[in-house]
C-alpha cells in the first residue's frame, strides 16, 4: 500500500471519509455487485490480503510499513474492509487502521482505482 493524499482532518474529503469508515457496512465486492467480474473480485481480495499481510513488527504489534508523502506510518489492519462505491467500471474501499504510535484515533484509508486517501479520525 502506499499512500498518494493525506487530508487534514477537517477538511470535506476527510469529513466524507470519516462518515464512510463509521457509516459502512462492511459489505464486500458480492454486496456490491450481484455478479462481479473476475477481475473485481481478485483486486478486492489483493487489496484485503496486503492489509491483512504485515511486514514488520514496531513496539511489538505486528504492522505494516506504509509510504506516504510526508514519511512512513506504522499501521495495524483492523479487520473491517468495505466497498463504498461501485460502477461498472470502477469501485472503492475503505478500511480503519490503527497507529502504532498514535492513540485515541484511527487512519482511515480509502482506495480508488488510482489513488490511496488517508485522514485520521480522532476518538
Amino acid at each position: 500500500m502506499r499512500i498518494t493524499h493525506i487530508f487534514k482532518e477537517t477538511s470535506k474529503q476527510a469529513q466524507y471519509m470519516k462518515h464512510d469508515a463509521i457509516c459502512a457496512s462492511h459489505r464486500d465486492i458480492y454486496d456490491a455487485y450481484t455478479s462481479p467480474s473476475y477481475a473485481k473480485v481478485k483486486s478486492f481480495e489483493n487489496i484485503k490480503n496486503d492489509y491483512m499481510h504485515n511486514d514488520i513488527e514496531k513496539n511489538g504489534i505486528p504492522c505494516k510499513e506504509v509510504w506516504t508523502p510526508h514519511g512512513f506510518l506504522y499501521l495495524s489492519y483492523r479487520g473491517d474492509i468495505s466497498v463504498t462505491g461501485a460502477s461498472s467500471h470502477f469501485y472503492s474501499t475503505i478500511a480503519t487502521f490503527n497507529d502504532v504510535y498514535r492513540d485515541n484515533g484511527v487512519w482511515a484509508i480509502k482506495e480508488t482505482h488510482c489513488n490511496t486517501y488517508a485522514t485520521w479520525i480522532e476518538f
